[in-house]
Order: structure tokens, then C-alpha cells, then sequence
């Protein structure tokens, strides 16, 4: 029991602008783990789409302020009263954004916010903190770019040649037969390039078949996608680049920008042209103009792999879990969360072939 804890839920668009700004403070300087997720922009724009969405308004007996966003699961689940992080399977980090200090045991902050049980992901090692936990550990990875991209390939030449080599071999390469490359770092109202990112997405899904990973093929989840590129928030927008050679597109990419932090999200490359390795190119491109883009930090989010690990300067840890309320609707809440997941995982489909080695998996 966490004693002296205050703590009033409401819809996001419910805040008074001074716990917007408290909340605001508050994320700022968790931007390297939680990012735009974690923010108020992203609850905000997850509330326009779903009116069941909720912010916990907290308040510890010493004064410290904290907030904590969730929503119900879909159907029975969420009548029954589990739920599960702001923006689901959409959003790549969890957890609380509290002040320094704040504690609260994950039964007790469920049972104040009237949640009988809450399945989670991505809740980042740094939640440690706070007193909130998980299983299942997984692994994120992150490039760190404190003296720009320029020095940090630069450096990368010295320690990995055959790398950075390769890489420029099929940029040089691509010119040649394809036209100029260029990057086009922060494209800003081009909603034709967002919808040609989400078609190509799709088509993506479509060829490697539909998984949990497929969440941008959801109606809903494109939706949120375009309200936040609508966002001029600087702590929660999302920026959309696009890799050319000469008029063809070669990748595009939609991440979250929260200050300084870009987190990569939703990429995807163009088919015709997967031979030159439209991924690495993409993000070797990224990483050139970081320092004139005023971004320090690329968060990869969840996932390990070879080419992942290529370009990473930093990992950290995210945790997976159910945490359940003390009580008779936390154990059914509870008993019908773990029927979900052994039914899912009866009917679950053959997993998609690997991605080419020359290409990263995608992030969503």
C-alpha cells in the first residue's frame, strides 16, 4: 500500500493546463526513456481516437506529483476491467512520469485507478525507480550522437570499415543507376508521402504475412499516425523523411521526435529497389544530417539483431508483465487476460520470413 496517495482519473482532455505543464516537466528529462510515448501530446492525440482513454492525476503524501496514462482493451477484456498501456501496440514505451522520489506499487496504483488487471510491454528499466517492474526482459538499442552524425561516422569508418564501406559502395551505386540520392530529413504537410509510406506498409503486410508487428495496418493506428504529423508539439510529433534517387522514392520513415530524441518507428523501403539495401542507406543518411537536424539521440525501441547492433552505441532493458489488483476483479480481470493469451496463442500464424540481411527488421 502506497500511504497518502491521491489520485483522480480523467479523460486527457480533461488536464487543466497547469498539469499539463507539471506533466510536460516532468517527461522532458525522460526523453532519452519514454520519449514522445510518455508524453501528454501522445495521450492527447490517443484521446481524440478513443474517448475511453484515461490519465491518473497523482499525488504522493510528500507532495510529489506523478501521471500515469492507460486505456481499456478492446471487447470483453476491457469490460471486465484490464487494460493495457496508452495507444496499445502502437506505443513503444510504458510506464509512469512522476517527480524524482514519487513510489508506488503497481497493485495499488491499479486499484486507486479502478484497472483490475493491466498487460504490458516496453516498460523501460528506468521505471525500477519508481517501484514498478516486469518479466520477461528484452533488449532496446540506441545510437548516441553527442558530438553529431558527422563525427560519429566518422568514428564508425575507424572501428567498422567493412560497415560504413558497404554501405557507401551501394549509396555510390544507386546514384549511378538510380539518380542523386538525398535525404529529405523533416518533410512537414506532406500527407501524399505519408499516405505512400502507409500504403507501402501494407503492402509489406501483405507480403510477409499479418502479425502483431502489423499495427499500422489498423484503421485506428493510421489515424493516430496523421494527427500526430499534424502536431507542432516539440516534446510529441511525429517527422516523416524521405529517402530519393533522383524522383524515386528509396525509404521513408515515420518516427517520434521528443526534443532531441528521434525514435525510429515505422520504416519502409521501397520494394523495387531492396538489391541496395534501402535500409542501412536510410539510416546512415539519418544519422549524417542528425547534427543539422538537432537530433543527439536514435532510439531503435524493442529488438536485438546483427544489424542493429552495427550501428548502436547504447542498450537498455524493457520488461513485459501483467501487474493485477488486490481482489476478486484483479483475479478475474486477471484469469481473463491469461485465457486471451492461451487462446492467441493456439491460433497463432507461422512467423514471417527473416528480413534480408541488408535490411533491419521493421519496427512496426
Amino acid at each position: 500500500m502506497t500511504d497518502g496517495l491521491t489520485c483522480r482519473v480523467v479523460h486527457p482532455s480533461a488536464l487543466g493546463e497547469a498539469e499539463r505543464a507539471a506533466w510536460r516537466d516532468l517527461a522532458r528529462p525522460m526523453a532519452r526513456c519514454g520519449g514522445a510515448f510518455l508524453a501528454p501530446g501522445f495521450a492527447d492525440a490517443v484521446g481524440r481516437i478513443d474517448p475511453q482513454a484515461r490519465v491518473a492525476v497523482l499525488r504522493d503524501a510528500g507532495g510529489k506529483q506523478g501521471f500515469f496514462a492507460f486505456q481499456p482493451k478492446p471487447g470483453l477484456l476491457g469490460r471486465l476491467g484490464v487494460a493495457q498501456r496508452i495507444g496499445g501496440e502502437i506505443s513503444d514505451y510504458f510506464g509512469l512520469v512522476a517527480a524524482p522520489g514519487f513510489r508506488c506499487a503497481s497493485g495499488d496504483l491499479l486499484r486507486r485507478c479502478g484497472i483490475a488487471a493491466l498487460e504490458f510491454s516496453h516498460l523501460d528499466e528506468t521505471q525500477d525507480a519508481y517501484g514498478l517492474s516486469g518479466e520477461q526482459p528484452r533488449t532496446g538499442l540506441r545510437i548516441d550522437l553527442p558530438q553529431g552524425g558527422g563525427a560519429y561516422l566518422a568514428d564508425l569508418r575507424q572501428r567498422k570499415k567493412s560497415v560504413v564501406r558497404e554501405t557507401d559502395r551501394r549509396m555510390r551505386r544507386l546514384a549511378e543507376q538510380v539518380g542523386p540520392v538525398r535525404l529529405e530529413i523533416d518533410l512537414r504537410g506532406r500527407t501524399d508521402v505519408l499516405d505512400t509510406l502507409i500504403a507501402a506498409k501494407l503492402a509489406q503486410y501483405a507480403r510477409t504475412g499479418k502479425d502483431e508487428g502489423a499495427v499500422l495496418g489498423e484503421d485506428w493506428a493510421q489515424a493516430l499516425v496523421r494527427l500526430l504529423y499534424q502536431s507542432d508539439d516539440p516534446d510529441c510529433r511525429a517527422q516523416l523523411s524521405a529517402l530519393y534517387a533522383g524522383d524515386t522514392w528509396v525509404a521513408l520513415h515515420v518516427g517520434l521526435r521528443a526534443g532531441e530524441v528521434l525514435h525510429y518507428w515505422f520504416p519502409v523501403y521501397n520494394h523495387e529497389l531492396a538489391s541496395y539495401g534501402p535500409g542501412r542507406l536510410l539510416l546512415q543518411k539519418t544519422i549524417e544530417v542528425c547534427g543539422e537536424a538537432g537530433i543527439a539521440c536514435i532510439d531503435r525501441g524493442e529488438g536485438d539483431n546483427p544489424t542493429k547492433r552495427e550501428y548502436a552505441t547504447s542498450e537498455h532493458r524493457y520488461a513485459r508483465g501483467l501487474w493485477v489488483s488486490p481482489g476478486l476483479a484483479g483475479m478475474i480481470g486477471s484469469l481473463a487476460q491469461r485465457l486471451q493469451w492461451k487462446l492467441a496463442a493456439g491460433t497463432a500464424k507461422p512467423a514471417k520470413p527473416a528480413p534480408p540481411a541488408d535490411q533491419p527488421a521493421a519496427t512496426g
